[in-house]
């Protein structure tokens, strides 16, 4: 059996590791690395987007199993929201492979003024539709949310408004033949 001797390395054991590169080009391989490989974990906006569509689309699996799906000639009532789930969980697959393939935005700050206008003007429209109809609820859904945007323009705002309430209405009523509660005000 060999002694060792202080101060000299056997030739094996973490004393003996020599890097073939310094470790500030070992960095720089890794950055310049043709596949991408970094040392950075980024959060990209098309990663969260992806992971958000697929936990939505297998949520509403999850709750349209219970529905028969039926056939494609002759589809059941959970036929739909399993196409629907099934598309979303592809979009955000899609989403998710494109995340790191690709180089995105990442995540930043939530501006909350647009998310709390748009709810807002969602629940109103809930609330005014039994009451005051579908011209008044739309033209108030439309409004709030051309507000929560960054352009907003009081003319441009009130004939889109006007235009998309006006437009609903033909297609729906006239086209269609659904009926949309009255409005108190005609």
């Amino acid at each position: 059996m060999s002694r060792r001797r202080r101060g000299r390395a056997t030739g094996v054991g973490p004393s003996s590791f020599r890097p073939i590169l310094p470790p500030r080009r070992i960095y720089e391989a890794v950055a310049d690395h043709p596949l991408g490989l970094s040392m950075d974990i980024k959060i990209s906006s098309d990663f969260v987007t992806g992971l958000f569509f697929c936990s939505l689309g297998a949520v509403a699996m999850i709750i349209g199993s219970d529905y028969p799906i039926g056939t494609a000639a002759r589809m059941g009532a959970g036929y739909f929201p399993l196409m629907i789930s099934c598309g979303l969980i592809l979009l955000g697959g899609i989403l998710i492979v494109r995340s790191f393939v690709t180089e995105t935005d990442e995540v930043g700050s939530i501006d909350f003024r647009p998310l709390a206008l748009l709810i807002v003007s969602i629940l109103l429209f809930g609330l005014l539709i039994e009451d005051w109809g579908f011209p008044v609820a739309g033209l108030v859904v439309v409004i709030g949310a051309r507000i929560a945007g960054k352009h907003y323009k009081p003319l441009e705002t009130l004939l889109l408004a006007v235009g998309l309430v006006g437009f609903c209405l033909l297609l729906f009523s006239y086209g269609l033949g659904l009926h949309f509660p009255a409005t108190r005000l005609w």
